[in-house]
């Protein structure tokens, strides 16, 4: 009986150091606003004119406070060295459960962009445009954004890409079925979701 109860104190003892820890390391990855973000040495170094194919927002990612919910949302920084001139940028978001007959697997995470200056300045996004891309030869079913930045001052500069869920509006894809017999549109749903992979390019014009 001696044994038993030390087991289970032993077991209790565990469980208690485990979700301690658990929300230690939760609470320190969640930031109050973007500059908190960029000063807490989490920002990726991006070298202009590379493409990062396989970028991610996931639980395990910091998370941001944003002002229209209670609940953060994830987030990646990136360092970037910027002169003189225009960039191009290109986001694309690439939506999970592509080949699923089932709606409920079928999900897209849209992007927020802001880049700022080293003193935390916010830089105007021209030409922003963010829309659904329909399937090509090369690429799948994607959400994309664009947008250029007129850089004045050569320096450092701080993208942040974050999940934006402020509206739950998700996306549709259109599809055209042609065969012998006869042609047919279907509707295919995206719930929005905080989570998701993207691709990301940035190149001086």
């Amino acid at each position: 009986m001696k044994k038993l109860k030390s087991c289970i104190g032993l077991a209790f003892l565990s469980i208690c150091i485990i979700s301690c820890a658990s929300t230690k390391i939760s609470t320190e990855k969640v930031f109050a606003d973007e500059k908190e973000f960029i000063t807490s040495g989490n920002a990726l170094d991006y070298k202009i004119g590379k493409q990062l194919k396989k970028e991610t927002l996931s639980e395990k990612s910091s998370h941001v406070s944003v002002k229209y919910s209670e609940t953060p949302v994830p987030a990646n920084v990136y360092k970037l060295t910027l002169e003189n001139g225009t960039y191009d940028f290109t986001l694309k978001s690439i939506p999970t459960g592509l080949m699923s007959a089932n709606e409920e697997k079928k999900s897209a995470m849209i992007p927020e962009i802001l880049l700022y200056d080293e003193n935390f300045n916010l830089i105007a996004n021209e030409n922003l445009t963010g829309a659904a891309t329909p399937p090509t030869t090369f690429e799948p079913f994607l959400f994309m954004v664009t947008t250029n930045w007129n850089i004045a001052e050569s320096g450092t500069y701080y993208l942040v890409v974050k999940a934006d869920m402020s509206s739950d509006q998700g996306l549709n894809l259109e599809v055209f079925y042609h065969n012998r017999v006869a042609t047919h549109t279907a509707l295919h749903k995206f719930h929005r979701v905080p989570y998701g992979k993207y691709k990301l390019l940035i190149e001086k014009m």
